[in-house]
Parts: C-alpha cells; structure tokens; sequence
C-alpha cells in the first residue's frame, strides 16, 4: 500500500502543479495579448477554467491528504479525550459516506454531459470529471486515517 500512496502522491502533487501552473500562465498571456496586443485568444478561458477546476478539486484531495482542512473544534474541545476521538472518527466516516455518494453522482453528471467546451470542443464530461476523481482521492487518504484513528482509540483502551 506505501508504494501505492507514492506513486499516487506524486501523480497528485504534479497534476496539481501542473494545472496552478497552467491557471497562471495562461492567465498572464491572456491579459499581455489582451491589453498589449488588443488581441483576444479565446480558448484561454476554456483551459483557464478547466485548470482551475482540477486545481481546486485535487487541491482539496491534498488537504485531506495532509489533514489541512478547516475545523470547527468548539464542540470536540469540551468532550474527553476518548468522546473525542469517537467524534473525530464518526465524523470521518460521515466524510467518507459523502465522498461516495460524490463519487456516484459526480460520475452521472460526467457521463452525461453531452455538449463540448465553447473553443476546445472537448466534452464537459472532462471537466465534471474531477468531481468524483477528486472524492476518490479524498476517500483514498481518508480510509487509513479512520483505520489509524480505529487503533488509536482500541490501544489506549487497552493499557
């Protein structure tokens, strides 16, 4: 499973790369054409958005990766350790049943988003396609961090 995470880590790590860079430097050339040159390039917008959607999608798979995300913690701050550490577990499992259903719907809507890109002429399906790609991967690191947190709470019962 550790070479698995690797290779999927790094795969994630360049394709986020690679769309932040995409979002800026087609970004940047848009607006020199755009005001230097009064020259428009329309397929500029279809790759910004398409960038920035991947980007923001596998940037949140990344966040689950590292633990990055937001909490509110007033709640779990006033329980006991073990309460929260049960909380703290019931809640990823919440995630993790939501992730799945992301994964089925976010499929639906991919498969069947039959018209194209305004100037790429690609299918939408593409683009709605992060959505359960994204989840898949949130699912993929989120499942060891439930296991680990499930031994956490049975081993410190145990002493």
């Amino acid at each position: 499973m550790n070479k698995i995470s690797l290779y999927v880590n790094r795969f994630l790590d360049s394709f986020v790369g690679i769309a932040l860079a995409g979002v800026f430097v087609v970004t940047f050339l848009m607006v020199i054409n755009r005001f230097l040159f009064r020259i428009n390039i329309p397929w500029a917008t279809d790759i910004i958005r398409l960038s920035f959607v991947y980007l923001v999608m596998l940037g949140a798979a990344v966040g689950v990766r590292e633990r990055a995300h937001l909490n509110i913690d007033f709640i779990p701050n006033i329980l006991p350790d073990k309460a929260r550490d049960i909380l703290a577990i019931i809640t990823n499992i919440v995630i993790a049943l939501f992730l799945l259903f992301l994964v089925y719907q976010g499929y639906q809507v991919a498969i069947g988003a039959l018209y194209t890109m305004p100037y790429l002429r690609m299918p939408m399906g593409i683009l709605y396609a992060a959505i359960p790609v994204s989840a898949l991967l949130m699912i993929f690191y989120l499942i060891p961090q439930i296991i680990e947190q499930i031994k956490g709470v049975f081993n410190t019962g145990s002493q």
